[in-house]
Formats: structure tokens, sequence, C-alpha cells
């Protein structure tokens, strides 16, 4: 199993602040030295480092889960015909020997004698 390096939300700036007290929402995030905080390029060289390591990792990933579906045989979309016929046949066997059953239990229930009522 592959294990994930776990990146910390402060490298990728996604830093809390103080929210504006007239809406309640938090103000925009924003750094010294830095233009927009979403840009991978203006972050500093420790944070782009991270955040390329784990597009590398993703990337791996994705390659190999790609290359195990191409292994895989392809599978028909639908059933065919013979197949049809088969799941047909079986749950028609089902639903005679379920209603069968149902059939024996209210026959016996019908013809059971009463039972005395003791109060």
């Amino acid at each position: 199993m592959h294990r994930r390096r776990r990146v910390p939300a402060s490298s990728w700036s996604e830093r809390k602040t103080a929210s504006s007290a007239s809406t309640g929402k938090p103000a925009p995030c924003r750094s010294a030295g830095r233009k927009e905080a979403a840009s991978p390029a203006g972050w500093p060289a420790d944070e782009r480092a991270a955040y390329e390591e784990e597009l590398d990792l993703l990337g791996e990933r994705v390659t190999a889960l790609e290359k195990r579906l191409d292994a895989q045989p392809a599978s028909k979309a639908l059933p065919g015909e013979a197949e049809i016929e088969q799941s047909l046949s079986i749950m028609e066997r089902f639903m005679r020997r379920f209603m069968e059953i149902i059939q024996d239990f209210t026959t016996e229930r019908d013809n059971a004698e009463p039972v005395p009522q003791r109060t």
C-alpha cells in the first residue's frame, strides 16, 4: 500500500486569517512578499517543493491506475441473450418455490384448529 506524505495545511497557504467584523467571512489570504497566495510561482521554495512533490506522487498513482485498467480484460457492456434467459429461468424457479412455501404456510394456518382463549 502506498503511504502518502501529509503536507501541513499551512504549506498550502490555507492559513486562517482574522474574519471581517462586518461580514463574518474570512479575509483573503495574503502574505508579505506574495502577490497571489493561490499561485505556486510566488510561494517560498519549501512550499513549492512540497506542492511539486505531491503532484509527482499523484501523477505516479494515476499512471499506475491507468496501467492496471489497461491490463484488465475488456468486459462486455451488456449480457448476451443466453445469459438473460438463464437468469430469468433461475428467477422463475425461485419465485415458484417461494410461492409454494407461502401457500403451504397459509394452508397450515387456515387448517389449524382454533386455540381456546384463556382469560
